[in-house]
């Protein structure tokens, strides 16, 4: 933190912000909206289409409208039904209503990006109310078994094709630190990942349990195919129902589950400060 406040000439509350933690969050004003913004998401990863629906769904707001999302084309990669899971947090249409002004996708990650601290907080308090909705959707829909993670510290390892082109994995050694730092504050260290080889590797030498199922090869999305994303919600309520999270929010659902964990404000990852992101 030190160093970051004399890099960039920033206090430690403005660090505080750019890493993911507000002491609190201020409740929103209700708005009546004057109208609707329609989105058209694109075919991507499970909590990457979420993030980029908040992100809409903010910039929806701050123009007094209420969001519709395009469903006249095939843009969700599962097998379940997108509005079956998030049934009354997310609008679809099946028909463009006349005269909609669109969200554009470049245009409202770019007015984030650059967000004045006033709008940046605005915008979490905004984006934890959404995941509070999509969390109760999410435990609604998914009715199969859970992880027992309650009294346990995990550590999600995310394999697959974020590992391969955006985010390498840190050396297994900084993983090993964590967990070893984690087992001193939680009766047990449980490794979760898309990929069983991928956590096994983690778990090597160390005190943790590797709770993969043996057949997670890690994930890889795969424009038009269709999968189940049953694993992808089990693995989602692990991360908010354990003890603590260890884990990169780079993976998009490690910081969909840290917004839902709003006042779990603690990071003790040593290889990346960030708790959650803003945008993904």
């Amino acid at each position: 933190m030190e160093h970051a406040c004399r890099k960039y000439n920033i206090t430690p509350e403005q660090y505080d912000l750019h890493v993911g933690i507000l002491p609190d969050f201020d409740m929103l004003p209700p708005i009546v909206p004057n109208g609707t913004m329609l989105y058209q998401p694109r075919n991507s990863g499970f909590f990457s289409v979420i993030e980029n629906l908040i992100v809409a769904a903010y910039v929806a707001r701050l123009s007094g409208k209420e969001l519709i999302v395009d469903n006249t084309y095939d843009w969700w990669s599962y097998d379940e039904k997108f509005d079956d899971v998030f049934r009354g947090v997310f609008t679809l249409v099946d028909r463009i209503p006349e005269n909609t002004v669109a969200v554009h996708f470049d245009a409202m990650r770019e007015f984030i990006f650059n967000a004045g601290e006033v709008y940046l907080r605005q915008f979490y308090t905004f984006k934890y109310d959404m995941y509070c909705s999509i969390e109760r959707a999410v435990r609604r829909y998914y009715k199969k078994d859970k992880f027992s993670v309650e009294d346990a510290g995990l550590v999600f390892v995310r394999g697959g094709d974020k590992a391969q082109v955006e985010v390498p994995l840190p050396p297994f050694s900084r993983y090993r630190t964590d967990i070893n730092n984690l087992a001193r504050r939680v009766p047990r260290v449980l490794v979760l990942s898309d990929d069983y080889e991928l956590a096994k590797d983690v778990c090597m030498d160390t005190v943790a349990e590797n709770i993969t199922p043996d057949y997670h090869n890690g994930y890889h999305h795969k424009y038009a195919g269709k999968v189940s994303c049953l694993p992808i919600l089990k693995n989602y309520i692990a991360l908010i129902d354990c003890k603590e999270s260890v884990s990169c929010p780079s993976a998009n659902l490690v910081n969909a589950a840290h917004w839902s964990r709003a006042y779990g404000n603690h990071n003790f990852n040593t290889f990346n400060p960030v708790y959650r992101y803003a945008l993904i």
